[in-house]
C-alpha cells in the first residue's frame, strides 16, 4: 500500500513570494519550499493497481479544464497549522468530480467537509498570530496542471512527496 493524494503544485514564483513572508517569522516552523502545494485530494493508502485505475480517471477530468489560476484570499490557522487561502472555483470543480469518481470507484474515504483550497506552509507555535504576514507580492497563483502524489513520512514529521503522474489542463 501507498499513500497518495492529488495535488496543484505551486509556481517557483509563488513558492518563493509565500516564503518571503513566512520563512524567519518567529514562532513559526515553516515547511520547506519544495513541499508547498494546494492538495487537491487526499486518497490516503492503495495499492499499485488502484494507482494505475486512477491514472486515466484523472486524465479525463485534466482533459476537461483549461488552465486558470488561484488568488490568495488570507492567512489562518486550522488543525495547528499555517495556511494561506487560495480561491478558484475551478479548482472546487475539479475537486467535486475526483470525489465523485473516487466514490464511483470506491476508493479512499468519503469526505463531507467542503473542499477548501489552500497551501500549508508551516507549523505555528501557540502564541503566533498570522495578523503579522501580508498577503504574498504575487497576486495570482498559475495552474495549468495537477499531480497525483505519493506521501512518506520524512525527517521530523515532514512529509515527502515524490510525483507519480502529472496531468495538463
Amino acid at each position: 500500500m501507498i499513500r497518495v493524494f492529488f495535488s496543484f503544485p505551486v509556481s517557483a514564483d509563488f513558492t518563493s513570494a509565500v516564503w518571503q513572508q513566512v520563512s524567519g517569522q518567529p514562532l513559526l516552523e515553516a515547511y520547506p519550499q519544495e513541499n508547498l502545494h494546494v492538495t487537491l485530494q487526499f486518497i490516503g493508502g492503495v495499492t499499485e493497481g488502484v494507482v494505475a485505475r486512477l491514472v486515466p480517471m484523472a486524465q479525463r477530468i485534466a482533459a476537461g479544464f483549461a488552465p486558470f489560476s488561484f488568488t490568495p484570499s488570507g492567512w489562518y490557522v486550522a488543525n495547528d497549522r499555517l495556511r494561506l487561502a487560495m480561491q478558484s472555483p475551478e479548482a472546487v470543480a475539479v475537486n467535486q468530480i475526483i470525489r465523485q469518481e473516487l466514490a464511483a470507484m470506491h476508493v479512499g474515504r468519503p469526505d463531507e467537509r467542503a473542499y477548501q483550497p489552500h497551501l500549508t506552509v508551516g507549523r505555528p507555535q501557540p502564541l503566533f498570530t498570522p495578523t503579522t504576514l501580508s498577503l504574498p507580492v504575487a497576486t495570482k497563483c498559475p495552474v495549468t496542471e495537477f499531480g497525483l502524489y505519493q506521501s512518506e513520512r520524512g525527517d521530523h514529521g515532514m512529509g515527502t512527496y515524490t510525483l507519480l503522474h502529472h496531468f495538463v489542463l
